[in-house]
């Protein structure tokens, strides 16, 4: 599914529908061969690149950085299409904790406090995440609100 064209790093940028976990977009640039997958989250706004192929024909850092700006700036447009293809946020049995101020942070193990994600729902329309914790508590937030622990 075809989400937006790059102009920075001259590509395509879009979801397949035959993937996996992480929520993430490709980038393919027909010209100079490459691909490359940038990670999303529907917790926190941050992009990070997960890979480029192949090697050889990875284009520079500042292309690089261009691909990710502007996969940053279409966010809530990557969050939809991951949304409507697979209607998940990867969420589910991760490990949260909720700040005083309220404001979930996804774990990379669990600890004291924290809680695992029972199931998780995105509204595309208000971008509203809900979260069901194992605790039994319901916590929502604006995506891109929250934090994650990389």
């Amino acid at each position: 599914m075809k989400l937006f064209h790059s102009a920075g790093a001259n590509a395509r940028v879009d979801i397949q529908t035959e993937d996996h976990c992480p929520p993430h977009v490709h980038a393919l640039n027909w010209a100079d061969r490459w691909e490359a997958k940038v990670e999303i989250s529907f917790v926190d706004n941050n992009v990070v690149l997960m890979e480029v192929l192949p090697v050889a024909n990875e284009p520079t850092r500042r292309t690089l950085g261009k691909l990710l700006d502007e996969v940053g700036q279409h966010l809530d447009l990557c969050r939809r299409g991951w949304w409507r293809i697979y209607g998940d946020t990867c969420l589910v049995n991760r490990w949260i904790r909720v700040s005083a101020e309220g404001v979930p942070a996804v774990l990379k193990k669990g600890r004291k406090g924290a809680s695992q994600v029972l199931g998780a729902k995105y509204d595309p329309g208000s971008t509203v995440l809900t979260l069901a914790m194992s605790d039994g508590s319901t916590v929502s937030i604006n995506a891109g609100d929250g934090e994650v622990e990389r």
